[in-house]
Parts: structure tokens; sequence; C-alpha cells
């Protein structure tokens, strides 16, 4: 009994591991067949993935009609040479509006130099007639005879002073009087306000002023009110 029960356990061992051999092998199968599969595969993803290119859009395959190339070099000369003819006249623009824009800067300098210059011009014309005053008062003081007061005399000094203190004020500032006797009349400094027979004397010659004119350097401030010698 012991050595049939001994024999029939390595029955069972030897069922046992030919069964796990066999699972081994199918596992083995397994593993081959689903390498397969996928490098079976392989070769169409790889197709699929790769370049496609079209017969139609092959570089070799496009046709160049030398007409219409002929006829693209003809328009793009066509515009060269528009551009061309052009540029003379972009070049005069540029010039002219140069020029214009240095006038401009000229222009501008100029009117602030002249408000510079003539920023007191009302001042002036204001304070012309206190000299006039000066002026008249010394004319009617000449009138004094010789034998005056001496008090009436050291007036008439003080008043000549004032006058020439304002004269010399006014020069400091670019005034000056307008010379107007004995030369000709010229109608852009002296006003004719009336004129006399003179026959020693040229016509249009100055032969008195009523009213002295002054300039403002080259500006005029009052022009000189004169009488004008005729034939």
């Amino acid at each position: 009994m012991k050595k049939q029960k001994d024999q029939s356990d390595k029955k069972d061992k030897k069922a046992t591991l030919h069964a796990e051999q066999e699972g081994q092998t199918d596992g083995v199968t397994d593993a081959i067949d689903t390498d397969s599969t996928d490098t079976a595969d392989t070769p169409d993803a790889v197709e699929n993935d790769g370049p496609q290119t079209d017969g139609d859009d092959s570089i070799d395959d496009i046709e160049l009609d030398p007409v219409d190339l002929q006829q693209k070099v003809l328009d793009l000369t066509k515009e060269r040479d528009n551009f061309s003819q052009q540029i003379p006249d972009y070049k005069d623009q540029a010039l002219r509006a140069l020029a214009e824009l240095e006038n401009v800067k000229r222009r501008k300098e100029q009117e602030k130099t002249d408000a510079i210059k003539y920023a007191n011009e009302k001042v002036f014309i204001d304070l012309l007639p206190v000299l006039d005053s000066f002026t008249l008062a010394i004319q009617q003081s000449q009138a004094v005879s010789d034998d005056a007061q001496p008090a009436s005399k050291q007036m008439v000094e003080g008043v000549q002073m004032i006058q020439k203190q304002i004269e010399q004020f006014l020069e400091k500032f670019g005034v000056t009087k307008i010379e107007a006797v004995d030369k000709h009349f010229d109608p852009n400094l002296h006003q004719g306000v009336s004129s006399e027979a003179h026959p020693d004397k040229e016509p249009q010659t100055i032969v008195s002023e009523m009213q002295a004119g002054y300039m403002l350097n080259d500006r005029v401030l009052r022009p000189s009110m004169v009488v004008v010698s005729t034939k």
C-alpha cells in the first residue's frame, strides 16, 4: 500500500510540473503573437506618417509661361522708370519745403528781434508830447529881452536842461530826431502841412519845421510836420 501511494504522489507531481511547463509555453507564445501583431502594424504607421507628395504639385511639373514672365519684367521696368522720373520732382519738393522752413525760421527770429527792439514804442510815443511842451516853452522864453530878470533866465536854462536830459534818455533807447530843415521832402519821414514860394531854393525843399519828428531805430515814431518850398 505504501508503495502504491508513493507512486501515485510521483505521478501527481509529474502531472503538476507538466501543466506548469505548458502554461509557461502558452505565455511565451502569446507574447510572441502580440509582438508580431504590433510589428505587422508598424509599417502602416510609418507609411501613414511619412511625407505625402502630390505629383501635381511637384516643382518638376510646374510650367512657366515665357510670355507671362516677359510681361512681368516689362511691368517692373515701367514702374522703375516711373519712379526714376518722379525722383527730381520729389527732390524739388523737398528743397522747397526746406527753403520755406528756413524762411519761417528767419521770420520768427525777426519778429522776436522786433518785439524786443520796439517793446517800448508806445511809451516813447506818449512821451513825445511832453518833449514838445518843453520845446515850445523854450521858444517862447527866447522872446524875453536881455534886460529880463536873472531869475527868468535861470528858469529858461533849467527848462533847457530838462529838455536835454529827456532827449538823451530817448537817444539811449534808440529814439532820434528826424532832420528836416533844408532837407529834400521825403514822404516816408515828413508830413507836409503847407508850402511857400522860395525862388532861391529847390522845389520840395523843407524850409521850416512845425513839429519835430522822431524815429525808433529804423522805424518812424512820428513824421515831421514841415513847410515845403515851391517855385
